[in-house]
């Protein structure tokens, strides 16, 4: 109700814009957070602010977040935003990146 009310509300599919989302850090297992991160391989947006200003994930985040698509865009970065990102693009790197892009492409095979 109110002043929004009459406002059209555009949805962007979780798979177009690929977000944080609380619920990864608070209460979602790793499996669920593959999943998450299985649906951000072919995101166009890659929305992870908070992460990207405190320059940290927990290893969940790492699996739900696709960290490793964002260091082909750091060069006009200053430091230390930039190391910032290439250290959560590594750690994505390093513990799931590989296995996901591969399940997600076999997962574009059955369908």
């Amino acid at each position: 109700s109110g002043a929004l009310r009459t406002k059209k509300v555009l949805y962007m599919p979780r798979y177009i814009n690929h977000k944080t989302d609380t619920l990864v850090k608070e209460c979602i297992g790793s499996y669920e957070a593959f999943h998450y991160g299985m649906m951000g391989e072919d995101a166009s947006v890659f929305n992870y602010i908070p992460n990207l200003l405190s320059g940290e994930a927990t290893p969940v985040e790492t699996y739900a977040y696709c960290f490793d698509k964002l260091e082909d865009y750091v060069d006009a970065l200053q430091e230390p935003e930039k190391t910032k990102v290439l250290t959560l693009a590594k750690k994505s790197k390093i513990r799931i990146a590989k296995m996901r892009k591969r399940l997600a492409d076999l997962k574009k095979l059955e369908n």
